[in-house]
C-alpha cells in the first residue's frame, strides 16, 4: 500500500494510504497537485490515536488529468489486448431478448430505447444503474454480473446513456468496467454519449453505437 496527504483549500491535511489494486486502477502515479475525489472510510490507531482515512476508490477531478488517465489506460488495455477483434464476441443477427443498462433517472436513454424497440415486441430486460457519480462504477458492473448470472440466456446486453463530459463519463474509462465487459458471457453493445465521444467501455465492448439512439 501507499500513504499520502490529502490537502483540502483551506489548508487541512488529511493522511490517507491506498492498497496497490486501487492504485493499479486508476492507471498512472500520483503526483503533488493532482485535484482528487477519494473514497473510503475513516480509521483510527487507538495504539498511537492517529487518524487515516483507508481510500478505496480514487477518481480524478478535471478534465486535463481525466484525459491523460483515458490515454495511459488505453494504451495499456490495448497491450493486453482487451480491444482487440478477435476476443469480441458476435452479436446475433436479430435480437429478441434484450438486457438493457442505464439510469431510470437519466436524460432519455431509457425512454429513448423503449420507443425506438419497445413497440416491435423485443422482450427488454432493464437494470436501473447509475451511469454517473460515485457509485456509477460498481453499479455498472453489478448490473453485468447479474445478467450474465440471471438471464444467461439474452441475445444481448444494452449499456447506454447520453452525453457529458469528461468527469460525468468518467465510469467507462475506467478499467473495472472494461473488465467487466470482456467477462461477459453475453455480448455487450454500447451506446454512451455523442458521436465524437469515445470511451474505454466504447472499445472494449462487442460492437458499438456511437449514439443511445443509434
Amino acid at each position: 500500500f501507499t500513504f499520502f496527504d490529502l490537502l483540502d483549500k483551506k489548508g487541512a491535511i488529511l493522511r490517507c494510504f491506498v492498497w496497490k489494486n486501487a492504485l493499479d486502477n486508476l492507471g498512472m502515479p500520483l503526483t503533488a497537485g493532482m485535484k482528487l475525489d477519494v473514497f473510503g472510510y475513516p480509521e483510527i490507531r487507538k495504539d498511537k490515536g492517529e487518524l487515516k482515512f483507508q481510500v478505496k476508490q480514487i477518481r480524478l477531478v478535471g478534465e486535463g488529468d481525466l484525459k491523460k488517465q483515458f490515454e495511459i489506460l488505453k494504451k495499456e488495455l490495448a497491450n493486453l489486448g482487451y480491444f482487440s477483434s478477435e476476443v469480441k464476441k458476435s452479436i446475433p443477427r436479430f435480437c429478441e431478448k434484450i438486457g438493457l443498462i442505464t439510469s431510470r433517472y437519466g436524460k432519455g436513454a431509457k425512454k429513448d430505447f423503449e420507443t425506438h424497440l419497445g413497440k416491435f415486441g423485443f422482450e427488454i430486460f432493464f437494470y436501473d444503474a447509475r451511469m454517473e457519480g460515485s457509485s456509477a462504477l460498481y453499479e455498472i458492473i453489478e448490473a453485468i454480473n447479474w445478467f450474465n448470472q440471471n438471464y444467461p440466456q439474452l441475445d444481448v446486453l444494452v449499456l447506454t446513456r447520453g452525453g457529458g463530459d469528461w468527469e460525468s463519463l468518467h465510469p467507462f474509462n475506467t478499467k473495472e468496467v472494461v473488465k467487466a465487459i470482456r467477462a461477459s458471457k453475453i455480448p455487450i453493445i454500447t451506446g454512451i454519449g455523442h458521436e465524437d465521444d469515445e470511451t474505454l467501455a466504447d472499445l472494449a465492448s462487442d460492437l458499438r453505437a456511437s449514439t443511445p439512439t443509434h
